[in-house]
């Protein structure tokens, strides 16, 4: 999944292997790992539906939502 992601644009934190950060132009999006789930923060609603629609189309998930 890690290259999955680097590939897809994130950028991997290098003091915690788990956080990885998408930019696009002023938009964020924070991904953390913990075990099996996946926690996001973001500060646009379109950039967090645009990597769940690929996330999704790649993995099987389930989006709890906000």
């Amino acid at each position: 999944m890690v290259g999955w992601l680097v590939q897809y644009g994130f950028v991997q934190c290098v003091t915690d292997h788990y956080l990885f950060v998408l930019r696009r132009g002023k938009e964020l999006l924070y991904l953390l790992i913990w075990v099996d789930d996946l926690f996001l923060g973001h500060n646009s609603a379109s950039l967090r539906g645009d990597f769940m629609v690929a996330f999704q189309a790649r993995f099987r998930v389930k989006d709890l939502g906000p």
